[in-house]
């Protein structure tokens, strides 16, 4: 009796190694498409922020050639001053 017990336990515990082993794969590859979705967006955020903060260096050096643009350059200095900073989102759990 004890002979035919010990097979079927071996057997069971294999067929759940290979499922674990599955579940996990699947959560690995579905991360992984995740994580790199998620750095094209970081990616792209961190080209936006360069090309703004270039426009804005351009445009102070403009503004020392044309005094025009200074009130403009004022406000929005000031507007940025006294608009709240929103914190960040959480990460998804």
């Amino acid at each position: 009796m004890k002979r035919d017990v010990l097979p079927v336990m071996l057997v069971v515990c294999l067929m759940g190694g290979v499922l674990a082993t599955a579940a996990l794969s699947l959560a690995y590859i579905q991360y992984t498409r995740r994580l790199r979705a998620l750095q094209v967006e970081v990616s792209v955020a961190n080209r936006n922020l360069a090309m703004f903060q270039q426009l804005g260096a351009e445009t102070e050096a403009y503004s020392k050639t044309n005094a025009a643009v200074a009130p403009i350059l004022e406000e929005v200095r000031n507007n940025m001053r006294s608009a709240p900073v929103q914190p960040a989102p959480a990460p998804p759990k």
